[in-house]
């Protein structure tokens, strides 16, 4: 019994090698160059979309030069069956399908077989000999190819009608070619071929965030002006406007850059509604007048052009969340659009710091596909300032608990010191509260109580430097608030500590000061 076994086991191996083909076929598709495949914009796929498979020429001797070709691995002879699966896409219908190849002589191409796929079909198989039989006798390392056109010779027999199938996302379809005999046995192992790729035709990118440094230093040292730089930063419109405008480049939303042509189907995806950039600021867009958004041939070289006027796309008095539409007018087909941001201020504004952060949304018209998700906020700009500022969270108008705080200014030249006041009835604020200069290399005594902000000089001389009467306390019984100090110097050579009465014992205690070099990522104690 254990003998028997064994030889038959070596029969059944020895019929299954014989059985077996040598070599396997090869599908290709060779849409416009050789081993390349059609590209479709996913965004114009929300439906099926009948497309042609284009070959690069009516060659006869190459595979290569065919909308779809299949390299035999056996010998193809009449009455075989020449079986193609679609995966992605399906069969467009409504006209035969022929299988062309060479003739005996090698000297033209001729029709093999055809088939009428019905529409939406993914499988289609061809009878080989069905048109002319002694050509469809096809040796081993030679090919066929798929056609619309009865005549193989012919210019018109360059193309492949398919159907791509409706997309949400990017991928492939495929095609798959293999031999089999009437009966459904392998004569030729299937091969599979890329037939399109499903790409997103517009990309959003966002390149890296620009630093606006508002200026102290300069004239007039009030911190309603940018420091100029680089272009792409920081500019000033016309001086007479008072305006100051910051720009911002690097929106591209781009399409298929490889395959742009409209017969590779990178084309214009159709953008009836609009595309949105949205905006968030950490200031909540304290002193911003407008958002603009200007397309970069439209202000030319010069970014402090832009303006409210048309064609900018402005959103005028900004709050919470801003969204500027960009709409389908503005989109040229395949090309890139680059958009620069201006953030307008009025000059006599005092800046505050802050960070500016935006995303993209694209809305599709119809029958397309919304496949580029909104991505997360990113920093667009941070406003530093290159003065000193910090903050006292507790002050009050008070003979019996006041707060002293000694500043010292190590700079070479004098500094301009101000006060944003926040009360703590209604969260009133009283910004740009003067209060005088501080000496070059010198060291000044603030002291905040019922007189308001009073300064003590080294011999012991009590000014008055603003008594707050123009901040409103309305409500309030305890007068606290908090003050922010600006002190218009390099803040490398500034320092402040402060310390208050406590009413119980009258000795002093330790106030925080809440200060850091942008204050954008949150003010630190550095008391």
């Amino acid at each position: 019994m254990s003998k028997y076994l064994k030889v038959s086991l070596l029969a059944m191996l020895a019929i299954a090698m014989i059985a077996g083909t040598a070599f396997a076929g090869t599908t290709s598709v060779n849409h416009l160059s050789a081993g390349a495949n059609y590209s479709a914009a996913l965004e114009a796929m929300g439906a099926a979309r009948n497309v042609a498979i284009v070959g690069t020429t009516n060659a006869s001797s190459l595979p290569t030069s065919k909308p779809i070709a299949y390299v035999l691995g056996q010998n193809l002879s009449s009455g075989n069956l020449i079986r193609m699966t679609l995966s992605g896409a399906a069969f467009k219908g409504g006209s035969a399908i022929y299988v062309c190849a060479i003739n005996g002589g090698g000297t033209a191409n001729i029709a093999i077989g055809s088939a009428s796929p019905s529409a939406n079909a993914t499988t289609q198989s061809f009878q080989v000999g069905t048109i002319d039989a002694p050509a469809a006798n096809v040796a081993g390392g030679n090919f066929v190819w798929f056609t619309d056109s009865a005549d193989c010779d012919a210019a018109a027999s360059n193309t492949f009608p398919v159907q791509l199938s409706a997309r949400s996302s990017t991928g492939t379809a495929t095609v798959s070619v293999d031999i089999i005999t009437a009966g459904g046995i392998t004569v030729d192992d299937a091969s599979t071929a890329t037939l399109a790729n499903f790409a997103q035709e517009y990309s959003v990118a966002l390149s890296s965030a620009d630093t606006v440094t508002i200026d102290y230093l300069g004239t007039p040292g009030d911190g309603t002006r940018f420091i100029e730089d680089a272009p792409g930063g920081n500019t000033i419109a016309a001086p007479t406007a008072n305006k100051i405008v910051i720009t911002r480049t690097g929106y591209n939303l781009a399409a298929v850059a490889s395959n742009a042509t409209a017969t590779q189907g990178g084309v214009n995806a159709g953008l009836a509604v609009n595309a949105t950039v949205s905006f968030q600021d950490s200031a909540s867009w304290a002193g911003i007048n407008r958002v603009i958004l200007m397309a970069a041939n439209e202000i030319g070289t010069d970014p402090g052009a832009c303006s409210n006027a048309a064609p900018s796309l402005a959103s005028n008095s900004p709050s919470g969340t801003v969204s500027v539409a960009i709409p389908a007018a503005r989109w040229a087909g395949a090309t890139n659009l680059a958009l620069t941001t201006c953030f307008q201020v009025t000059g006599s504004t005092n800046l505050a710091t802050r960070t500016i952060s935006g995303t993209y949304d694209i809305n599709f018209g119809t029958g397309g596909v919304d496949t580029i998700t909104a991505p997360s906020y990113a920093t667009i700009q941070t406003w530093s300032l290159n003065g000193y500022q910090a903050i006292i969270p507790w002050l009050t108008l008070s003979s019996t608990v006041p707060t002293y705080c000694l500043v010292n200014n190590s700079n070479s030249a004098s500094a301009t010191m101000f006060m944003d006041v926040v009360t703590s009835d209604a969260a009133q604020t009283t910004t740009n509260v003067s209060l005088g200069d501080i000496a070059a290399n010198t060291s000044l005594l603030l002291i905040f109580n019922d007189q308001g902000v009073q300064s003590q000089d080294a011999a012991g001389t009590t000014t008055t430097l603003n008594d707050l009467s123009a901040v409103s306390f309305t409500g309030s019984t305890s007068k606290r608030y908090s003050g922010k100090l600006t002190v218009a110097g390099n803040q490398n050579n500034v320092t402040m500590t402060c310390a208050q009465t406590d009413p119980v014992t009258g000795g002093k205690r330790p106030v925080p000061v809440l200060t850091g070099d942008t204050n954008v990522n949150g003010p630190q104690w550095k008391n």
